[in-house]
């Protein structure tokens, strides 16, 4: 009977080393846990209320396991430039790179949520808004800390008690955005 015991206790002990051996899974924090962060500026092309419109800002994040960034962005109308409009938001900014970060070009997926402002200085007023946005990027890795970025982002904000129509931020812009850090 121990010689049983024994025989049965060396081979549930054999097959559990071997399991443990062979299987690793999955998990968002590992050993391997990468961090990083970057920092740039962009330009974009977009329309506001109609009009064809220049966008500058900057975005910047912390990056986690070269797939997933946390981080925020802030853009400012510098386009048509007068006296009478001035329209900047902002917000958290999370991304998510679809193919491995050390292709050459790869994509990534972002969406940002925050808040803006718009003042009219012709009717003397100025509003609040909230604002989103979804966004799809190619990215080109043209040094090991410099990234070119071309995308195509929706944004949606809701603005009300202005002389613009509520949807008169809504739609597509069109970005170039230059990337600066520890990818």
């Amino acid at each position: 009977m121990k010689r049983a015991l024994f025989t049965l206790q060396a081979l549930v002990g054999l097959t559990s080393s071997a399991w443990a051996d062979e299987f690793k899974q999955t998990t968002l924090i590992s050993e391997e846990f990468t961090s990083g962060g970057f920092g740039g500026f962009d330009f974009s092309v977009s329309t506001i209320d109609g009009t064809s419109a220049l966008m500058s800002g900057g975005k910047g994040g912390w990056i986690i396991n070269h797939q997933f960034y946390l981080g925020g962005e802030g853009h400012g109308m510098v386009y048509p430039q007068n006296n009478t409009l001035n329209l900047g938001y902002g917000g958290l900014l999370v991304g998510l790179e679809l193919l491995p970060a050390d292709y050459l070009v790869h994509l990534s997926l972002e969406a940002m949520a925050g808040a803006g402002g718009i003042v009219n200085r012709d009717t003397n007023t100025s509003q609040a808004f909230p604002v989103g946005s979804v966004a799809a990027n190619l990215v080109l890795n043209v040094a090991k800390h410099f990234h070119v970025s071309v995308g195509a982002t929706y944004r949606i904000a809701h603005i009300s008690g202005t002389t613009f129509q509520s949807t008169a931020l809504n739609g597509m812009s069109y970005s170039i955005a230059f990337l600066f850090g520890n990818f």
